[in-house]
């Protein structure tokens, strides 16, 4: 009678699904996973911003809050910092297909994103912007993108193009260019490198680098970093959850 009670529990227990998975459209009835596209959300949204300079008045909250174009929040730096780092977790491991800040005031003229894959043990180049990628970040800019190195950080120009003085955009497309995007569902290289726990944003200058200026660490006048918001295009990263091959999100 015991042997068939313990039989009888176990079949209930092995038909059984989790609760978190009965809604979840990436698993059938019995808990195994099914490919699917997993939601797509701007994975900074409310989310906990890490300034290394602020102005009291002007918080880093202000990057992640509601952007309403009629009422416009804006993150300051402080005067006195011209380098100044910008650090989100983002809780869980997500595949990102833009990072996008929106400045209120200029466009600094060099700044770069990283990214951690392990939730800010370490971080990896992602992209840089500059209008002299060698002198700033000793990298060649416009470098052509290739399958060799298609997980390779860039380094462009953020300021080319018609841009107003002020309230501009940089925004970084993970995957514009590289050649295996129209394949990601079967490159693991692709797939590694949009893969992100945490993302960094370092602003390094706002102005260039004038003939008679010799130090990044020079000072220099009105150099306030001034941000209304940073999104961040994501969609969660899991195995059972991979996108379908092709599948990408323009940005805003």
């Amino acid at each position: 009678m015991l042997l068939l009670l313990l039989v009888l529990l176990c079949r209930t227990a092995i038909g059984r699904t989790s609760p978190l998975l009965e809604d979840d459209p990436c698993y059938d009835d019995t808990g195994l996973p099914l490919r699917c596209i997993p939601d797509f959300v701007n994975a900074a949204f409310g989310r906990v911003v890490v300034a290394s300079s602020s102005e009291p008045t002007n918080p880093a909250r202000y990057l992640t809050d509601l952007n309403n174009p009629s009422n416009v929040t804006c993150w300051t730096s402080d005067p006195a910092e011209t380098v100044v780092n910008l650090t989100l977790s983002l809780g869980k491991k997500y595949e990102l297909t833009y990072i996008s800040l929106q400045f209120c005031g200029p466009k600094p003229d060099s700044l770069a994103i990283y990214k951690s894959m392990n939730y800010g043990e370490t971080w990896l180049p992602f992209q840089y912007y500059s209008s002299q990628c060698r002198r700033v970040f000793g990298k060649s800019p416009n470098v052509p993108l290739t399958r060799s190195n298609e997980q390779e950080s860039l380094c462009a120009d953020a300021r080319i193009g018609i841009e107003p003085s002020t309230g501009g955009r940089v925004a970084f497309s993970t995957l514009e260019g590289r050649p295996s995007a129209y394949d990601f569902d079967n490159s693991p290289v692709l797939q590694d490198w949009v893969t992100a726990t945490d993302i960094r944003v370092v602003l390094v200058r706002v102005h260039p680098w004038s003939m008679g200026t010799l130090s990044p660490n020079d000072t220099e006048s009105n150099s306030v970093y001034s941000v209304s918001d940073l999104a961040i295009g994501a969609a969660a990263s899991a195995t059972a959850t991979r996108p379908v091959a092709g599948w990408t999100a323009k940005v805003p």
